[in-house]
């Protein structure tokens, strides 16, 4: 009789003791956990990136804020000290010039009845022209002692001729000496 060989061509199925099944439990609970574990590390993190972002969006437009505030005050203070410079300059011109203004101050305070003053002119740093005119010859005299004697700015206050005008007026030239600009350093 013939003996029958049998094969069996399946796969044999594997059986887990207990033991190995515990211990694959409690490796998948450990996947689990880490799995866990890594979803919220992951999510915290998108936080605070989204938080990090927001910040440094909010500090870049701070800086640009800060940035057009300073340009701004850049400019303003380029201005201020243009103005600065400008209102130096004039100052100082001003001041090189108060004799020469206090002159002409001199001058048009003039206030003798019938004498009015027509020109004036500086022919150079210390002599001022005057012209004076009146409808009375002996009047003029008076414009000589204002400015020689009564205002005491003058140094010197010369006539240079009397004219007798077409409409009947007097006219007279004054050179009046004024004192030497001191440039303030002693």
């Amino acid at each position: 009789m013939a003996t029958t060989i049998s094969i069996n061509l399946l796969k044999n199925r594997y059986t887990l003791s207990e033991k190995e099944y515990l211990r694959e439990r409690k490796i998948f609970f450990y996947v689990i956990v880490a799995s866990a574990v890594l979803a919220v590390i992951t999510v915290a993190i998108s936080f605070w990136q989204l938080v990090l972002t927001r910040r440094v969006s909010g500090l870049e437009q701070k800086i640009a804020e800060d940035t057009e505030q300073l340009a701004m005050l850049t400019e303003a203070s380029a201005k201020q000290i243009y103005l600065k410079s400008r209102l130096k300059y004039i100052s100082s011109f001003l001041e090189g010039r108060s004799v020469a203004r206090e002159a002409i101050q001199h001058v048009f305070s003039l206030s003798i009845p019938g004498i009015s003053v027509t020109s004036t002119t500086f022919s150079s740093d210390t002599e001022m022209l005057v012209q004076v005119s009146s409808d009375n010859a002996s009047t003029l005299g008076e414009a000589i002692k204002y400015f020689s004697e009564d205002t005491r700015f003058f140094l010197q206050a010369v006539s240079r001729g009397i004219s007798r005008t077409e409409d009947g007026s007097y006219r007279m030239e004054l050179v009046l000496t004024v004192p030497k600009e001191t440039d303030g350093t002693s």
